[in-house]
């Protein structure tokens, strides 16, 4: 007896088995319409239901934040075109041959390595108890100093919100409570409760009326845990997001909402690069990336 289908479940082709599970978006028997995982392409394909089976487990992360379909032409399709894994490895080992290696010459490789000794140089600076030693002192001016070193030797910020967040944190009132916030988000697992009271704190400073950038906000996190925090910086996440096909709900204003999608997005990465020696975070950031990188078109010699 054929196996029954229901918008939402999981699917595999008889056949077709390179193409991995797919969701079901459409049925109208004898047909089903299903988008395959690992299969090119936007659209969903139209097979009698005769050639799918349900999939012996019904959870996928990357079929599970897909953005909602719609239809075309009778067809339905995702909003954007999107990359496979495979596709977007290929494009991967274009712009980074290295790979997760060091000694690549792209920015976005170079990039990957000066977050990696910024990380570093938290461990050395601040890391083992140190920023929390430096914080119970009330020494904030040495934090201070401290903290914004390894911002710096990331070259993440724009100038704008780096001289934003050097000035704000010269108040030692401003300064204290962000650290203190920023300590306690760092204590544990990302959550709500402490990501709304970092944001805050954040939104404190002097000189940040309205409330700080996304990758002012997420930047030392990310150096100072890159196995935990994702930095989001608004252009590049929403574009690469949106190539991997994943639904990251984007608003402009810092959110747990949107950071905790960002997080769940680079954790289908991390394991899905971990073959590849993806390590954390910073390797994350490097492949989303390379799938945003424009190819340029040399333009033809005048005759």
């Amino acid at each position: 007896m054929a196996d029954a289908f229901d918008v939402g479940i999981l699917a595999e082709h008889s056949r077709m088995t390179a193409w991995g599970p797919g969701k079901v978006v459409k049925v109208r028997a004898p047909y089903v319409w299903v988008f395959f995982r690992d299969a090119p392409g936007r659209a969903a394909r139209q097979f009698p239901a005769s050639l799918l089976v349900r999939s012996s487990c019904q959870t996928d992360t990357v079929l599970e934040n897909l953005p909602a379909f719609i239809e075309k032409d009778g067809v339905q399709v995702l909003p954007s075109e999107r990359y496979t894994l495979r596709e977007a490895l290929d494009i991967f080992h274009t712009h980074a041959p290295e790979g997760f290696n060091d000694g690549g010459v792209t920015k976005a490789q170079k990039d990957r390595e000066r977050r990696r000794g910024a990380h570093e140089a938290y461990e050395r600076t601040l890391g083992g108890g140190q920023a929390e030693e430096l914080l119970a002192q009330d020494s904030v001016g040495e934090l201070t100093t401290r903290a914004l070193a390894v911002v710096a030797l990331a070259k993440t910020l724009s100038s704008a919100d780096a001289a934003a967040l050097n000035a704000g944190l010269q108040d030692q009132a401003a300064a204290r409570d962000y650290f203190t916030a920023l300590l306690a988000y760092l204590a544990d697992e990302p959550a709500q409760e402490t990501f709304a009271a970092y944001a805050s704190a954040a939104g404190t400073l002097p000189g940040l009326a309205s409330g700080p950038s996304w990758p002012m906000l997420t930047l030392l996190p990310f150096l100072a845990q890159p196995a935990r925090h994702m930095l989001l910086q608004p252009t590049l996440t929403c574009a690469a997001a949106q190539r991997l096909g994943f639904d990251l709900p984007y608003e402009s204003a810092p959110n747990w909402k949107t950071y905790d999608a960002l997080r769940r997005l680079g954790g289908i990465y991390v394991e899905a690069l971990g073959d590849e020696g993806a390590r954390d975070f910073v390797d994350v950031q490097l492949f989303m990336a390379t799938l945003v990188i424009k190819t340029v078109t040399p333009k033809a010699a005048a005759a």
